[in-house]
């Protein structure tokens, strides 16, 4: 009997092993491929059907290969109340993750609705990212503490969740959603409403350059600055649902939609751009000549320039290839 127990040991260790091989040679094969748009990531589902040895070798292994693990964490109360009764903890899965020094910075997390403050402060102190999936929460989760989250200066970003959790895989609706359910939650669990318990600047930035950050990609794209990759959504201001344009933050959340969009240039990760008039400057993009270079402009005098280049984008005889933004 003790043989056949440290053979049947030996053997778990060797597939363990030559699975995480395959991980790394996958890895290689294909990461950065694609002019550098696709990423490799390794990926837990969730901890009730994780061992300790299979989150402590992902850890290392993504440390070793310098990417990004992926692990729906604190689902629902059943993951948290398992967790407790089987790994000999006093809360649930992030208090777990924590002791086994699995929460690093290039950990995303997605939903991570049943957590308590203790460990919004644990995934703020490792810098572990969040991504915050409204529909799925309010189909079948629950209510994430978001606002407290992003208090505790916690990266959070937005996410669909599986077709199963949605059916629409709309970015732009989750983003309506994020602004709704937790003024919600705020009235549930404070008694008094708040129009402000998450701006809708805050919401459009955990749906552009947070998103970046929490698939560790910020420093190519999330946000239109010199350097980065020009990833560009288009949105009409003139469609009827956008009107009337009081504030263009909120207007974007509440009043746009997939028939707003009218053109989605080098489709990395969602940025939104929109044309914001005032008194004083208009804000607006300007093409140089070759379309493979953007440069912002804050005067008029690049208005004409940017309406054209638009209008060449509109008729399909303007493409963006993989570019980038440059200054005046």
């Amino acid at each position: 009997m003790v043989r056949v127990c440290q053979l049947h040991g030996l053997l778990g260790l060797l597939m363990s092993v030559l699975r995480m091989q395959s991980q790394k040679d996958l890895f290689m094969k294909h990461h950065n491929t694609a002019d550098g748009r696709i990423k490799v990531w390794l990926g837990i589902r969730q901890i009730m059907n994780s061992t300790d040895r299979l989150l402590t070798e992902t850890r290392d292994t993504a440390k070793e290969l310098e990417t990004g693990i992926h692990m729906h964490i604190a689902e629902i109360p059943y993951e948290n109340q398992l967790i407790i009764e089987t790994r000999g903890v006093d809360n649930g899965t992030v208090t777990h993750l924590e002791k086994i020094k699995f929460l690093q910075n290039h950990l995303l997390a997605a939903h991570t609705v049943w957590v308590n403050d203790k460990e919004v402060d644990c995934l703020a102190k490792a810098g572990v990212k969040v991504s915050h999936c409204p529909a799925a929460a309010m189909r079948m989760l629950g209510f994430a503490p978001i606002k407290e989250m992003l208090r505790a200066g916690v990266c959070v970003s937005l996410g669909t969740d599986g077709a199963p959790s949605n059916n629409r895989m709309s970015i732009v609706d989750e983003m309506y959603l994020a602004s709704l359910i937790n003024k919600g939650r705020e009235v549930f669990s404070t008694g008094t409403t708040d129009p402000t318990a998450l701006p809708a600047e805050t919401i459009l930035r955990m749906a552009t350059i947070n998103g970046a950050k929490s698939i560790l990609w910020d420093k190519e794209i999330g946000s239109l600055e010199v350097g980065k990759k020009a990833d560009i959504v288009v949105i009409n201001p003139s469609s009827w649902s956008m009107m009337p344009i009081h504030d263009w933050y909120a207007i974007i959340l509440t009043d746009n939609n997939k028939h707003t969009v009218e053109r989605h240039y080098y489709p990395v990760i969602h940025l939104l751009v929109f044309m914001y008039y005032s008194a004083i400057c208009i804000w607006c993009l300007a093409f140089s000549k070759s379309c493979t270079n953007i440069r912002l402009s804050f005067t008029y005098r690049d208005v004409w320039a940017s309406f054209r280049a638009l209008q060449l984008i509109s008729q399909d005889t303007c493409h963006l290839s993989p570019a980038t933004i440059s200054t005046m």
